[in-house]
């Protein structure tokens, strides 16, 4: 797209450049000319010969008649050639007027007819559009070449023959920083929509007790996630290279910024890309814009994803590309200075990385709850038989079976994180299937979470508060790793209690009125 954009404005200035070039090319000339245009010098050697006539008288002439001869033929020659140079110096007289007095007249022709200052600015207007590396060199703005594209009927497409550019660019002020965000959904009404948002579920399969069960819960996540001045590089922790869109805009049109990080920027809720581009398959153009009315809608061709194409176009808006890994750009210099250029800016007071953050925690605790809750309604909408110790094993992940084994919640901090907040919750939401922990659940939960006490089985089992069958369900746990205090005892008891509350209310055939059921999204 971008040589096609340079070829427009090369050809544009083609005759221009052509004119200009002759005729500064002929001025140059006439002057170096006009340098070496002299005028003819008269050589004072060739002056007109004495006639012998005057010089001898009649007496010289009769007794000195040799030499008076000899004079007259000497002066006919030299005056013959005195004739000659005298016809030649008013021929060169004549040439040297005429000559200089075309060149004055033609200096005055060209000059007025062209003014050599504004022909050598086509000139650098022409060189500097060869050597230009984005349209912020050829002085246009992003609407200015869709305008010129358009008049041409040329449509707007990246294709494998635009390519990153080493430009000048720095990373000095706000205005040096934009955001990419990959994605394989298409934004709506110019907005881009978190997944909590876009109402988007999870679905899988679990297996519990040689049953299968597939369940579908609420993704919890309320980030929108971009990479700064370059594409999300894929690393241990996710591939992004088969994302088929891409969203650009730039870091000062995205008010509600969360956390500030070079390789992971994220919102705290949905995000307006009015301001900014899209980028898409060139067949789904038209689709996306009619979705999507505000906002620049740049199609690509030659492959099947996104991948490159945006570090490639923000390339040529004149931005500079910053390749990163996982933990920052590799330009550590730039990195810096971009997290300082933000501090100093914007109201942006955050500069983490994502895995820290409480939003990453809510979304991790509150996915786990989904799921957890969603594989209850799934038990009770079933109604198949299973051992709830068996089950709870399974799905504490101790026991390999061939579908998912674990739950998300197992996972996460939700018994002690933001001290107890999240189990209180997901306490009362169980209330709502007829499931109530009882009191031996809250004791080991505040002896091993509140007190910050992780007991040994052999302890536990001392509590004569817990039921016998709770005992032997933690020594099967115990059994499957030697150092037990690598695990969550009060955790795993209350799976198990919850598993065992959910078979005793199918056997008894309660009914659960599941639209009431709270979901975290």
């Amino acid at each position: 797209m971008f040589d096609t954009f340079k070829k427009i404005l090369l050809e544009e200035l083609k005759e221009d450049i052509e004119e200009a070039r002759k005729i500064l090319d002929e001025i140059q000339s006439l002057k170096e000319e006009t340098l070496r245009l002299k005028e003819p010098e008269e050589d004072f050697s060739l002056m007109k010969p004495k006639d012998p006539k005057q010089t001898y008288n009649f007496f010289e002439k009769i007794i000195r008649y040799g030499d008076y001869k000899k004079s007259k033929i000497n002066y006919e020659t030299k005056i013959k050639e005195y004739n000659e140079y005298i016809e030649e110096i008013k021929r060169k007289n004549d040439e040297y007027t005429k000559r200089k007095k075309y060149i004055e007249d033609r200096l005055i022709e060209l000059r007025e007819k062209k003014d050599p200052e504004k022909l050598q600015e086509i000139i650098r207007n022409y060189d500097n559009i060869i050597q230009a590396k984005n349209f912020n060199d050829l002085g246009y703005t992003f609407d200015q070449v869709i305008d010129v594209l358009d008049q041409k009927g040329i449509p707007l497409v990246l294709d494998s023959t635009d390519k990153v550019e080493e430009n000048e660019s720095k990373i000095e002020k706000l205005d040096d920083l934009i955001l990419i965000h990959k994605t394989n959904y298409i934004p709506n009404e110019n907005t881009i929509k978190t997944i909590s948002e876009s109402g988007i579920k999870a679905a899988e399969q679990v297996e519990i007790c040689g049953n299968i069960l597939d369940i579908n819960f609420n993704i919890v996540r309320n980030t929108i996630h971009f990479c700064v001045n370059g594409e999300v590089a894929s690393h241990g922790y996710g591939d992004w290279n088969d994302k088929k869109y891409a969203a650009v805009i730039p870091l000062k049109s995205v008010p509600n910024i969360g956390v500030f990080n070079p390789i992971d920027t994220f919102s705290n809720c949905n995000v307006d890309i009015n301001q900014g581009f899209f980028l898409c398959p060139v067949d789904e153009v038209e689709k996306i814009k009619e979705a999507n009315p505000g906002v620049n809608v740049i199609g690509y061709k030659g492959k099947e994803n996104v991948t490159g194409f945006a570090n490639t176009f923000i390339s040529m808006l004149g931005y500079k590309y910053e390749p990163g890994d996982q933990w920052g750009w590799l330009n550590e210099e730039d990195n810096n200075e971009a997290i300082e250029i933000v501090k100093n800016n914007t109201l942006i007071r955050r500069f983490e990385n994502h895995s820290y953050t409480i939003e990453k925690t809510e979304e991790d605790v509150y996915e786990g709850i989904n799921e957890f809750k969603s594989i209850i309604e799934k038990l009770f909408e079933s109604n198949v038989d299973f051992d709830p110790k068996k089950a709870a094993i399974q799905l504490s992940g101790y026991e390999t079976i061939s579908k998912k084994n674990y739950l998300r919640m197992s996972h996460t901090n939700i018994m002690s994180a933001e001290d107890g907040k999240y189990f209180n919750e997901l306490l009362v939401d169980l209330k709502q299937y007829g499931i109530e922990m009882p009191n031996y659940i809250h004791d080991l939960y505040n002896a091993e979470y509140n007190n910050g006490k992780l007991f040994s089985i052999d302890n536990i089992k001392k509590n004569e508060n817990i039921p016998e069958d709770t005992k032997i369900y933690l020594d099967e746990i115990k059994k499957l790793d030697n150092n037990e205090n690598n695990y969550k005892y009060t955790e795993k008891a209350f799976i198990y209690e919850t598993l065992k509350q959910v078979r005793k209310l199918n056997n008894e055939n309660i009914f659960v009125n599941q639209t009431e059921n709270k979901v975290y999204s």
